[in-house]
């Protein structure tokens, strides 16, 4: 049933383009060709509306994408009628009704066909996200906790930590840096964008992200940041981040403007939309089809949903362009970036609005309006840089278990991780009795170290 409302919504949708062209005038050869160029022009959205009613049982959104086609079709028609006049002369019309104009019968082919798929996506299971961290370093570069010998290892510490998660949505960006940057291994499950059938158990919150920590769901990102903190501050896990200044907190407390203007930025042509949508391609949790229709649709509906904003921009921006305004946006960010004190905000260390700010824009890293910002604004591009490259060195960050119980033991357990070659950074948290590590030092390197104070100790592990 699915399958022939599919097609009835999208074949609707082709008559109502056509119609909206040649409708209460004589059925003249030109009428005729402005009408074909009509399904031309709106062959996609056409398509679209031939393949949205696949994705939903809701009976609401099905009539709503059909009515939405239909009043686009008759609008165009009204806006562009002195378009058809010069398009119904000559014989590149007949080629582009013939291109474009077959991408309506492929909405009605996809409506029949992705259900199958949705169906099936529905059923995979969840897989682990290998955090920028999750690899761990162990004896002679071992990955494997059981090929260090002499490392003795405690599990169930963590908390499990399930992500969902768009990859275009900055929000999500920014969880994603936390826990990468504190090496958290975490499940991540892709939303469908249209079907979202992967957030079904959350009645009355549709957003995104959304995650379930040790059974408990926690929505919106800075609450999901709260609560992240809180939970792995407590168990000892992390180490306390820089504070902000006065200047980087008040950024951090415009952050949602500097979201919105990063995606006009991001989303200003139909061609940038569809460029950064591919990300959807990468990800194994959707059949190629399921995977492509998205990219499709989702690029159609934020071109619709930004193209507005984008125009109204420089009408209240001193006739700057979206990506002006994105530009000077950024530099005036930066001058809170004291590069004398270090590559960070946080100074040599990195705070939670290099964190944020990192997630957000990563989510842009292969856009053309990530390469254009990278030119246009040095200190963004040198800042972004050492981001990537301090995130990813969280590869080796391991937590340790060891028993201390006052200023001695954390001043010999400093004494015999400062000798250990490779070893970059030590946090001892005495009250949780916890040793956080950085650096390329092996496990059992650091198990030697450790073994030398005569202190109990253990790797604290991921289940």
């Amino acid at each position: 049933p699915r399958m022939w409302k599919g097609a009835g919504v999208g074949g609707g949708a082709v008559v109502a383009a056509f119609r909206g062209s040649a409708t209460g005038a004589p059925f003249t050869r030109r009428n005729f060709t402005q009408g074909l160029g009509r399904v031309a022009l709106y062959g996609p959205v056409a398509g679209a509306g031939g393949c949205a009613p696949a994705f939903t049982a809701s009976t609401t959104t099905r009539w709503s994408v059909a009515a939405v086609t239909v009043i686009a079709g008759q609008q165009h028609h009204y806006y562009h009628t002195s378009t058809f006049t010069t398009v119904a002369s000559g014989t590149a019309p007949y080629t582009r009704v013939a291109l474009l104009g077959g991408i309506a019968g492929a909405g009605v082919i996809a409506a029949s066909l992705v259900p199958k798929c949705v169906r099936a996506e529905d059923n995979k299971q969840t897989t682990w996200q290998e955090s920028a961290s999750t690899q761990a370093v162990g004896s002679a570069g071992s990955s494997n906790p059981a090929e260090t010998k002499g490392t003795r290892m405690v599990t169930g510490i963590y908390p499990k930590v399930v992500l969902y998660n768009w990859q275009l949505s900055p929000y999500c960006g920014k969880v994603r840096a936390y826990l990468n940057y504190h090496n958290v291994a975490y499940k991540i499950q892709e939303v469908h964008l249209l079907t979202r059938s992967q957030i079904k158990f959350s009645k009355d919150y549709k957003k995104l992200p959304i995650i379930i920590c040790d059974g408990v769901q926690v929505n919106d990102s800075e609450k999901i940041l709260d609560h992240l903190r809180t939970e792995l501050d407590k168990r000892g896990l992390i180490a306390p981040l820089p504070p902000l200044t006065a200047g980087q907190a008040e950024v951090y407390a415009n952050m949602d403007k500097f979201v919105a203007l990063f995606a006009l930025n991001r989303f200003r042509t139909l061609g940038e939309v569809y460029d950064a949508c591919a990300v959807v391609l990468e990800s194994d949790a959707f059949s190629p089809l399921n995977a492509w229709t998205q990219r499709i649709i989702a690029s159609v509906s934020m071109f619709l949903l930004f193209r507005p904003k984008v125009w109204a921009y420089p009408k209240e921006h001193n006739d700057l362009t979206p990506r002006q305004g994105y530009h000077n946006t950024l530099d005036s960010i930066f001058t809170n970036l004291d590069e004398n004190a270090g590559p960070f905000f946080g100074g040599k260390e990195v705070n939670q609005l290099d964190l944020t700010l990192y997630g957000i824009v990563h989510t842009a890293d292969k856009d053309q309006g990530m390469t254009d910002a990278r030119a246009a604004c040095p200190k963004f591009a040198t800042w972004y840089r050492n981001m990537f490259l301090e995130i990813e060195k969280q590869r080796n960050q391991r937590v340790w278990a060891v028993s201390m119980s006052c200023n001695g033991c954390v001043g010999a357990v400093n004494k015999a991780l400062a000798a250990v070659p490779g070893v970059d950074k030590v946090y001892i948290n005495l009250e949780q009795k916890r040793v956080i590590i950085r650096g390329s030092a092996t496990w059992d390197e650091i198990s030697h170290a450790l073994d030398s104070t005569k202190k109990a100790f253990a790797l604290i592990s991921y289940d």
